[in-house]
C-alpha cells in the first residue's frame, strides 16, 4: 500500500518481471501506464494487470498523488502447486489470467478490504496458523480478481454508449461534450449521463 505526494514528480521507468504477474488497484486518484507504446488511463477504482515479460510503465508521465495496493505473484511452473492449488488448479488460473483481453477494468473498490485483510494478518503476532491465514487470503485475492476480470470481461455495452466510446477513442484530442456523445448516443443529457455511468463506471 502506498500513498504517493504530489511534490513527488517520479517516474516508473520501463520495466518487465519474467514470469510475474502484477496487479495496481488504484484506490483513489488518478494515475498513467504504458505496455509497450500503449497508453492507460486509470482513476480511482480502477484495476490494471500486466502480464509475465510485458515492459512497462508510467511513460513521461510521474506517478500521480494517490493511493494504491498492488500484488505480484510468479507463475506456477508445470507441476507446481499455487498457493496450495492443486498443480490441476494452478496450471487452470494461470491459463484463465494469460488469456484475459482487458488488462483495465473496473470496480476496484471491492478488492480493498481483501488487502485490509492481508495487511491486518501480516502484522498479528505469530502462531502456528498465521502462514496458512496469510497463504489462504492470498489466493482468495488473485481468484476475487480474476473473477472481477473476467465478469467485466463478458460485459456488452448498449448500442448508444458504444457508439459514444468509439466516438472518444477516435477523437482522443478533440474536446467532446456531453451533449455531443449524448447526440451520438441517440439519447437525452440527462439520460446519457445514467447511462454511461451505470454501463462503465465513469462519470
Amino acid at each position: 500500500k502506498t500513498i504517493l505526494d504530489i511534490n513527488q514528480i517520479m517516474r516508473l521507468l520501463p520495466h518487465r518481471h519474467p514470469r510475474v504477474f502484477e496487479v495496481c488497484v488504484l484506490e483513489r486518484g488518478t494515475q498513467t501506464y504504458f505496455v509497450g507504446p500503449t497508453r492507460y488511463d486509470l482513476v480511482g477504482g480502477d484495476v490494471f494487470l500486466t502480464k509475465p515479460g510485458e515492459t512497462h510503465g508510467t511513460g513521461d508521465e510521474p506517478e500521480h498523488k494517490g493511493q494504491l495496493y498492488w500484488v505480484q505473484f510468479r507463475e506456477a511452473g508445470p507441476g507446481r502447486s499455487f498457493l496450495g492449488l492443486t498443480p490441476a488448479e494452478s496450471r487452470e488460473l494461470m491459463r484463465r489470467f494469460a488469456r484475459l483481453r482487458s488488462r483495465q477494468f473496473r470496480d476496484g473498490h471491492t478488492l480493498t478490504p481483501a488487502f485490509e485483510r492481508i495487511f491486518r494478518a501480516h502484522a498479528a503476532a505469530p502462531d502456528g496458523l498465521r502462514a496458512a491465514n496469510i497463504r489462504n487470503l492470498l489466493l482468495r485475492l488473485v481468484v476475487d480478481i480474476l473473477t472481477l476480470a473476467e465478469h467485466q470481461g463478458r460485459h456488452s455495452y448498449s448500442g448508444g454508449v458504444m457508439r459514444s466510446i468509439h466516438e472518444i477513442e477516435n477523437h482522443p484530442g478533440d474536446p467532446l461534450s456531453v451533449s455531443q456523445l449524448a447526440r451520438i448516443a441517440e439519447m437525452s443529457a440527462s439520460h446519457f449521463k445514467a447511462m454511461f455511468k451505470r454501463e462503465t463506471g465513469l462519470p
